[in-house]
C-alpha cells in the first residue's frame, strides 16, 4: 500500500512507530514491525508485508495505511462530533474539569457522573450542545463515546427514561 505525504508534513520512522508532524500538530502511530515494513521514498510512504501476504497481514497493512491517511486529514482539518443533552425533569449541568467532563444532576442523582477526555481532544459546551473536536479521529470518537456511555441508564425502561446525551446528525 502507498500513501502520499502532503506538503509541509514530515514523517520519521522509528523501529515500530511513525512520527508525523504537520505544522503544530504532532502524532505518533504504532505498528507491528514483525509483520510489515514501512519505508519513505519520493514523498510516499510504502507499506509492505515482511512475510507471505495473508488475510490478517493484508488487513493490518490496510489498517495502518488508513490510520496514516486519517492523521493527514486531521492535521488539515480537525475531526468533530456534535452531541446534545436531552432531559425531561431534572436539569442537567455539564462542566469540564481538567481531563474529565463532569455531568451533574443527571436523573436527580446526587453523585456527579464523569467521562474521560482522551488525548488532545477539545470539548466545548454551549447550553445543551456539546462539541468534541481534535486532530485524532480515534481520540475524538472515544471521547464522544465516553460522554455518551457516562449517562447510560441501566435497569430502567428506555422508552420512559429517554434522558441522556445523544449524537446529532
Amino acid at each position: 500500500m502507498e500513501v502520499k505525504i502532503p506538503e509541509k508534513t514530515t514523517v520519521e520512522i522509528a523501529v515500530d512507530s511513525l512520527k508525523i508532524k504537520s505544522g503544530s500538530h504532532e502524532t505518533t502511530l504504532k505498528f507491528n514491525s514483525r509483520k510489515m515494513k514501512i519505508e519513505i521514498k519520493d514523498g510516499t510512504i510504502h507499506i509492505a508485508p515482511l512475510k507471505k501476504l495473508r488475510r490478517e497481514t493484508n488487513a493490518m497493512i490496510n489498517s495502518v495505511g488508513r490510520n496514516i491517511m486519517n492523521v493527514f486529514k486531521g492535521a488539515a482539518e480537525p475531526f468533530s462530533k456534535k452531541l446534545q443533552v436531552v432531559y425531561a425533569h431534572f436539569p442537567v449541568s455539564i462542566e469540564i474539569k481538567g481531563p474529565k467532563v463532569i455531568i451533574k444532576n443527571f436523573l436527580g442523582e446526587k453523585v456527579p457522573r464523569e467521562a474521560n477526555i482522551v488525548g488532545k481532544t477539545q470539548v466545548v459546551i454551549s447550553g445543551q450542545d456539546i462539541s468534541v473536536k481534535g486532530d485524532s479521529k480515534e481520540d475524538v470518537g472515544q471521547t464522544a463515546a465516553n460522554i455518551i456511555q457516562a449517562v447510560k441508564i441501566v435497569g430502567k425502561d428506555r422508552r420512559v427514561f429517554s434522558d441522556g446525551i445523544y449524537h446529532v446528525r
